[in-house]
């Protein structure tokens, strides 16, 4: 389409694994309509301090509910810029998945005040962060 631009691009074998079986986490940028700096740092760290973070999620057998705390991993407050923006990076993917909207109402923000880009998507393993591309071996295959 008009506009978008391929950056890079990679052949893989026949028999990789295809990218929802590799991706396993996401990096958002998420803008904040308001500025109230102090108290989104203060939320951003009770977020980060809580042991749990509990969503009543619906179900085909009625809501149920689940602990989305195991899925972030980071989450902080890039104060640099002439608005607050907070950088998370969370699970997503068949393993665990964590939407930035369930996040929200936890840093009190709402997807109507909140602008949400997803960054980047990630093989995250022990070892650290890698990008899909960037994990291929030279003969098409992944790392395992």
């Amino acid at each position: 389409p008009s506009g978008l631009a391929i950056m890079e691009a990679t052949s893989l074998a026949p028999d990789a694994p295809g990218l929802a079986v590799i991706v396993n986490a996401a990096a958002y940028s998420l803008t904040p309509q308001s500025t109230d700096l102090e108290g989104l740092r203060e939320r951003t760290a009770a977020v980060l301090a809580a042991h749990e973070l509990m969503i009543t999620k619906p179900t085909k057998k009625g809501p149920r509910q689940r602990d989305i705390r195991p899925l972030l991993y980071e989450l902080k407050v890039q104060t640099d810029q002439s608005q607050p923006v907070i950088h998370l990076l969370c699970a997503c993917g068949a393993s665990g998945n964590l939407r930035p909207d369930q996040l929200l109402p936890f840093l009190n923000l709402s997807g109507e005040d909140t602008d949400v880009h997803r960054e980047q998507l990630y093989h995250r393993s022990e070892s650290g962060l890698v990008t899909p591309i960037d994990r291929k071996k030279g003969d098409g295959r992944y790392e395992q």
